[in-house]
């Protein structure tokens, strides 16, 4: 019965920066602050990796042609003005994570207190899509291997998870695809967040290898 009075009220009150986002293309997005208008700028620094669009479904698909000599590694990154990756992405989301914080003798009251904001959180919850069409792994499909509560990029702060895919043919990816990079990142007024499908290797190596392969500038929006 808590569960379902729970799933009764609509989700209102999640974290959200001052910031509207406005537009948004291959590689960047607007923002308005306090009145100013802001553009966020999205580039690859290393020659590994490179950004192709990808509609209005993504900011960009970061792409990684020769980062493992098994398969290209790719996702799709965004950016947004809130938290985009919340519990309540599903209902059955909602009551995995319930269910295990039920297992583990930790009360959630709220929904509120169920977003994903760490990267403990998203670890826990075992829920990510991938690509577009989205393909979902959910549960024993996805085991983290590692996690940081602060990882950085550029002016941007926030968490990483690795993940390993179990028998990811199962979902139609390639068997040499058998790894997850999850992260989510502000600076307190954009939001960037990304899962990139990558050959598991050096799950450390590769995180900090994709952060710092990227930069994202900030500057006035002149028309």
């Amino acid at each position: 019965m808590p569960i379902l009075a729970l799933l009764l009220f609509p989700v209102q009150t999640f974290a959200q920066s001052s910031c509207i986002l406005k537009t948004s293309g291959t590689g960047f997005s607007t923002f308005e602050q306090d009145g100013q208008t802001f553009v966020y700028e999205l580039s690859a620094v290393s020659l590994d990796w490179s950004l192709q669009g990808y509609g209005y479904h993504a900011a960009a698909a970061l792409i990684c042609e020769n980062c493992s000599n098994r398969d290209v590694s790719w996702g799709l990154v965004h950016f947004n003005d809130t938290w985009s990756h919340r519990v309540n992405a599903s209902t059955r989301s909602l009551l995995l994570l319930l269910e295990q914080d039920t297992e583990n003798n930790n009360e959630m009251t709220t929904l509120d207190d169920a977003r994903i904001t760490t990267a403990k959180e998203r670890a826990r919850r075992r829920y990510e899509g991938l690509y577009y069409p989205r393909i979902i792994l959910e549960g024993n499909e996805l085991t983290a291997l590692h996690s940081s509560e602060s990882v950085r990029l550029s002016d941007f702060e926030g968490y990483a998870v690795v993940f390993e895919i179990s028998q990811p043919s199962r979902r139609g990816i390639p068997e040499s695809i058998d790894g997850l990079i999850a992260f989510e990142l502000t600076d307190g007024c954009a939001f960037f967040s990304g899962t990139i499908a990558l050959p598991l290797e050096d799950p450390i190596q590769q995180l900090e290898q994709l952060l710092s392969s990227l930069r994202i500038e900030r500057h006035n929006w002149h028309q």
